[in-house]
């Protein structure tokens, strides 16, 4: 279900969520305050928690398993399967095909697009095109770059 955020009179915190925001969310105070904004940016992160089914693109790197070239992508989606030894784990969904062999492949591995330690994102050239037709998600009509989503 979502939610829609806007801004009132009233503290943005209790009508539909009730009781199953933490506790800093039910504080009243002045909706123009930093306070405020803050909560209301806690709320955000809060209301759109990564969730076991969700689809999240990814940073991958990928091997063809006949020439063996390399290449990256920052349009690789996975669906989020949980937590495993603290750590969250994903499991790739969309293939690209090799450019030479036209061999579709999953990626080796997947990281978060942004680096963790600093925030900055991994190698994204956007004024590099994306090549539809070795993408599985376009040859499927899937949306899969930042046209077609609202993913980050």
């Amino acid at each position: 279900m979502a939610f829609l955020l806007y801004r009132t009179t009233k503290p943005l915190t209790t009508r539909r969520l009730g009781s199953r925001l933490p506790p800093q969310f039910h504080e009243e105070d002045d909706y123009n305050s930093p306070a405020s904004e803050m909560r209301t940016n806690e709320l955000v992160r809060h209301m759109t928690k990564l969730k076991v089914g969700d689809e999240k693109k990814r940073y991958g790197y990928f091997k063809c398993p006949s020439c063996h070239k390399r290449w990256e992508s920052a349009r690789t989606w996975c669906v989020y399967k949980g937590k495993r030894d603290g750590k969250k784990v994903f499991k790739p969904t969309s293939k690209q095909a090799c450019k030479e062999c036209k061999i579709m492949t999953l990626p080796e591995e997947t990281k978060p697009l942004r680096r963790p330690e600093s925030g900055e994102v991994r190698h994204v050239d956007p004024r590099r095109a994306h090549k539809r037709e070795l993408c599985s998600r376009c040859r499927d009509g899937l949306p899969c770059s930042d046209e077609d989503s609202d993913e980050d």
